[in-house]
């Protein structure tokens, strides 16, 4: 915000252990408060870690919150720069 920074780029490849459905739903329950200030964000993670029906974007998606989840941090880095 003191930089008037608009986008963020979160990398969650160096996190262990299992996310449960629920945690990932506050996730983004919680990066929905900061839309005010955040217009976009990348979310990076380990193929093992992302669900394969995209439920993260989704519930971006229905709370009116701009993000998506990448597995390159190249390909997350760039959708940010456009």
């Amino acid at each position: 915000v003191a930089r008037n920074c608009r986008r963020a780029l979160l990398d969650c490849r160096p996190m262990s252990g299992d996310m449960a459905i629920v945690d990932r739903f506050d996730v983004v329950a919680y990066a929905q408060r900061t839309r005010d200030h955040i217009d976009r964000t990348a979310l990076v993670g380990r193929p093992d870690q992302l669900l394969p029906d995209k439920f993260v974007e989704s519930v971006a998606a229905n709370r009116g919150f701009v993000l998506r989840v990448f597995n390159d941090p190249e390909h997350a880095a760039q959708w940010l720069r456009t």
